[in-house]
């Protein structure tokens, strides 16, 4: 009589296994940066109005005239001085405006106009905004911006 060798097409035990455990060392690294998204968004908005804040002040010093920026409840715009008031920053510039995500929240809305000399005009004393719960600071005399995490 002749046996004929019957194979297999099944996953063994030890192969189920190695998968098993494969899929939960992926899932340990994984898995916490999908749920963090919203926090990754938030703080790389922060960063974002900070540099943005930061461009102001040196465009009203590099221009030798006024910027504001101002932080309004759903976005931020920067805006220069002209003979007929305050314009909007054209959109050839790098940082002109931008709207809040949903997931953040900024405090309080208001303005920062930087002068020639880089001071900060609008900010009675040092000027605190809360940005998707970081906070950033704008110096008056100097129009320093420090960003605190």
């Amino acid at each position: 009589m002749m046996y004929r060798q019957i194979r297999s097409s099944a996953f063994t035990l030890v192969e189920l296994v190695i998968v098993i455990v494969l899929l939960g060392i992926v899932s340990f690294y994984a898995v916490p940066r999908f749920v963090d998204v919203l926090d990754f968004e938030r703080a790389g908005f922060y960063q974002e109005v900070v540099s943005a804040t930061r461009y102001a002040h040196r465009l009203a010093v590099g221009r030798g005239d006024k910027v504001r920026i101002e932080f309004k409840d759903d976005r931020y715009k920067l805006y220069y001085n002209s003979s007929e008031g305050f314009k909007d920053l054209p959109d050839s510039h790098p940082v002109h405006e931008k709207e809040y995500p949903d997931s953040v929240n900024v405090n309080p809305s208001g303005n920062a106009t930087f002068t020639a000399l880089g001071n900060c005009e609008d900010c009675n004393g040092d000027l605190t905004i809360t940005i998707g719960g970081n906070k950033m600071t704008i110096f008056q005399e100097t129009g320093y911006v420090n960003s605190t995490s």
